[in-house]
Parts: structure tokens; sequence; C-alpha cells
């Protein structure tokens, strides 16, 4: 265990700090493809699309953005613990939690089937993103009250 000099509180970041990286890295690639689709290809097919799809196109990718930016806001207050910025105990704070997002129906993840590529494909991957980062919210929450 290491003593962040900031806090004098210990962390445990030979483990949790690798584990997190992946997951930050994972989340900043999804973004970077969502916002590559949306930038240059979404924009010309959305064009295309009829009213409904258009409406589905806005719910999925107002959906994946949701997630992602939750996702990578949460894994940003913990590499701020990993900094010594905040106090790890403050990650109990609402302010620090992982939005509390309904999980997609299978019957909504079908609907955005409907849509061209890669827009189901990031539903499906911000949505398993989004549900890990919530189990692993929950299990590090419970460890540490446990502490």
């Amino acid at each position: 265990m290491k003593e962040n000099p900031k806090t004098g509180t210990a962390l445990k970041t030979e483990g949790r700090f690798v584990f997190l990286q992946k997951n930050y890295d994972e989340t900043l690639s999804l973004l970077q493809q969502c916002g590559n689709y949306l930038e240059y290809r979404g924009k010309y097919e959305r064009i295309a699309m009829d009213v409904e799809e258009r409406v589905l196109y806005t719910i999925a990718t107002s959906h994946i953005t949701v997630q992602l930016t939750s996702v990578l806001s949460w894994l940003m207050a913990w590499k701020a613990v990993e900094a010594g910025e905040i106090n790890q105990n403050d990650l109990t704070l609402e302010k620090y939690r992982l939005q509390n997002i309904h999980p997609l129906t299978e019957e909504q993840m079908d609907m955005f089937k409907k849509l061209a590529q890669p827009i189901p494909d990031l539903v499906t991957a911000s949505s398993m993103l989004y549900m890990r980062m919530k189990r692993l919210e929950e299990t590090m929450l419970n460890r540490e009250s446990l502490a």
C-alpha cells in the first residue's frame, strides 16, 4: 500500500489503477468511435433516414453519450483519488457516483438494430461497459465501507 502525501490516506494503487486505466482507455476509444461516426458518416446517413429512424438515431446516440460520459467522469474521479486530488471517501458522494441509468430492455436493443452500423454495436458496447462499471462501483464502495 502507498500513502498519499496530500491526504495521508492509504491508496491501493498497484492493482486498481491498471485495471481502471484499461476501462478509461476503452471508454475514450468508444467515445472517439462514436464522435467520428457522428461527425462524418452519421451526418450524411441521418439526412437519408425517415422520421422513425431519426428518432431512434437520436435516442441511441443520446443513450450512448450519457452512458459514456457518466463512466468517464466516474473513472476521472478515481484518477483524482490516485493523484491525491480528492479523498477516496469522497467517492461515496452522489456527485462522484455513476449516474443511475436504467439498462436497456431486449426490446429496446432490438429497435436499435434497425439502424445502420456502427450504432447498434456502439449501443451494445456502451451498455455493457456501463453495466460493468456499475458493478465495479458497487463492489468498490462495498469493499471501502467494510474497511
